[in-house]
């Protein structure tokens, strides 16, 4: 990050190659699983920025804030529930509109 601030077009490059190409990638397949009814997903840009958050918060957490205190698959442990609490909130949502 402190590169970046130094060096902007570096910024750019590195998330366009990384954060920018994963968020197109899972746009496309949440837009196919809204497409083929699996599940719930009005705004398949906004909704792949939110899992995106959802899965950074707690490996961010445990890479930079407190990796001496990380405990062995507490982050696996978080990222797996976020991502289930993400999916059954679309399916509910699809199952509500029926």
């Amino acid at each position: 990050m402190t590169e970046g601030a130094r060096n902007p077009a570096l910024k750019k490059r590195v998330h366009e190659a990384g954060q920018a190409t994963v968020t197109f990638e899972l746009r496309e397949f949440l837009s196919a699983t809204n497409e083929r009814g699996i599940l719930s997903i009005s705004d398949p840009q906004l909704y792949a920025e939110q899992l995106l958050g959802l899965l950074r918060e707690p490996l961010y957490q445990a890479l930079m804030l407190s990796p001496a205190m990380r405990q062995e698959g507490a982050a696996a442990d978080r990222v797996r529930a976020n991502i289930e609490g993400f999916i059954h909130g679309c399916a509910s949502a699809r199952d509500m509109i029926r």
